[in-house]
């Protein structure tokens, strides 16, 4: 799990947060947390 408001940027191999530590994102789960991702930008913009 991952503090959605903390992530500063992300690749299709990690997950980079605001006070600098990096978390190994799997490639199995990769689709799954840009789609839980791009939706909660859209409720945070709404």
């Amino acid at each position: 799990m991952v503090n959605l408001d903390k992530i500063r940027s992300y690749d299709r191999e990690s997950i980079k947060l605001t006070n600098g530590s990096s978390l190994i994102l799997s490639k199995t789960r990769y689709p799954q947390f840009v789609d839980a991702y791009m939706h909660y930008l859209q409720l945070d913009e709404g």
